[in-house]
């Protein structure tokens, strides 16, 4: 198929009409092979974007979400199979005839429908091979992903343990970990009131077939002490470091209240931005509350053009506890820190979590970021929940640990698949698998047991 041929071919599944197109002027770096855009000739406009390799094959295909108009119309699951076969007999005739369904999605209001090939003789998918296709509820193809070609080293064990063997190690890894969460729209039986639960914590994600090294993971959240410091400031524009900086203008909005700073204001007095999410080298944003609370701070952290010393993580640490217990001067006692921040490009980064009655309240989540070279608080995050929401909550729980677990025991299974290690190599794993329930067991009821699951979202079900 030549590249006219393919393009012409691909705007038949584009809904929209004269239609051309040219080289990528700005190619996205993450998209391998050549990048061509499919614009409109009456708005000059993107309506979709497509690449091929050095042969011609087409690797990649997305049409914009706007050019996808909504609709209330949903086709069946094999109809939205059918629409993605078709699409792989057109550009992709030999994965047609050789690669099988893989599995069929549900993610939000779209749909992914994967075809892999089998090694020869377990007949397990492949993971990474074949394509992947992003359909709409009503059938319309929003993004292709096609996969290499390439050469599979695939590695059969001379020696496999039992999959009740594989289970029983994996277990043994399992930590459910106690929570207070809300049980939102991403589980499937959700009423959006916080419990008390265990959260299920796989520390070993797969179990080698041939019995060999496990790779297991470390603690989900692991707490670091913290400290209040001697003396707290009681200026906050002090604390975040606006010295130099002054107030532009400040616009109340859905009881909010953003103010927008500057080191420039004389200069770009006229193209403020009130955007809290998009940063700016020389503004510093700041949104409050209708109480008047801190929420959230957006700057960016640029290198100094002179050599500078960047301050240190102890200097920078001490920075992130005055505008912490500024906002709150019972963090100690009210909030863990947890590891895994670090030096992120030029901030320094400190994450905190709330707790309750010395429970952890998951996604209530407090981030400060400060600056390498300036000192200043360049980020802050903190979307407080209301404690009514969780206060009705009883966190002595009623089961125990291992009772969880013996719940989670009698529900999951194990079974063979392809790992993927490195490019090509794949070894044979394995993995859980819940073939009595409609998804995957994420969450289970301190108190009832209840379980709560959410979608399955592995590769090959």
């Amino acid at each position: 198929m030549t590249l006219n041929q393919l393009f012409q071919s691909l705007i038949s599944y584009i809904p929209a009409t004269n239609m051309n197109m040219r080289k990528a002027y700005q190619p996205d770096e993450i998209i391998s092979g050549v990048q061509y855009d499919i614009f409109s000739n009456t708005t000059n406009k993107n309506v979709a974007v497509f690449t091929v390799d050095n042969q011609g094959k087409l690797l990649y295909f997305s049409v914009e979400d706007e050019i996808l108009k909504p609709s209330n119309y949903t086709l069946k699951r094999d109809e939205l199979i059918e629409k993605a076969s078709h699409f792989v007999k057109t550009f992709y005739p030999e994965m047609y005839k050789n690669c099988k369904l893989a599995s069929f999605l549900k993610l939000g209001n779209a749909y992914t429908v994967h075809f892999a090939y089998q090694d020869e003789q377990l007949h397990l998918f492949l993971p990474e091979t074949g394509v992947t296709l992003f359909l709409t509820k009503s059938g319309k193809i929003s993004t292709i992903i096609s996969f290499h070609d390439k050469n599979t080293n695939i590695h059969y064990p001379d020696v496999m343990i039992s999959a009740e063997a594989a289970k029983k190690q994996y277990l043994h890894h399992l930590e459910p970990e106690l929570l207070i969460a809300p049980m939102d729209t991403y589980y499937i039986n959700n009423n959006g009131k916080f419990r008390l639960v265990y959260s299920i914590i796989e520390r070993a994600f797969y179990i080698p077939a041939d019995g060999g090294e496990i790779y297991v993971q470390k603690d989900a959240i692991k707490q670091i002490p913290f400290h209040k410091p001697e003396k707290v400031k009681t200026n906050l524009h002090d604390i975040i470091g606006l010295k130099g900086y002054k107030l532009m203008k400040k616009k109340q909005a859905k009881n909010k209240r953003i103010e927008v700073w500057s080191t420039l204001p004389n200069v770009i007095q006229n193209k403020t931005d009130f955007d809290i999410e998009e940063i700016d080298s020389c503004l510093m944003k700041l949104c409050f509350d209708k109480q008047d609370r801190l929420l959230q701070i957006t700057s960016e952290e640029l290198p100094p053009k002179d050599i500078s010393k960047p301050i240190g993580v102890d200097q920078a640490e001490e920075i992130a506890y005055q505008l912490l217990f500024y906002l709150y001067p019972e963090a100690h006692k009210q909030l863990i820190r947890i590891d895994g921040e670090g030096e992120i490009e030029d901030v320094y980064c400190f994450d905190f979590r709330w707790q309750y009655n010395s429970i952890r309240i998951l996604h209530d989540i407090i981030s400060i970021d400060v600056g390498k070279y300036s000192g200043r608080i360049c980020s802050f995050d903190h979307q407080p929940l209301c404690k009514q929401r969780y206060e009705h909550v009883h966190t002595t729980p009623t089961l125990s640990k291992q009772t969880v677990k013996q719940i989670y025991a009698d529900d999951v299974q194990m079974e063979l698949r392809w790992f993927q290690d490195g490019e090509s190599d794949y070894k044979l794993v394995y993995a859980p698998t819940f073939p009595k329930l409609a998804g995957v067991i994420r969450m289970i009821d301190a108190h009832t047991a209840q379980i709560f699951q959410t979608e399955k979202t592995e590769l090959f079900c």
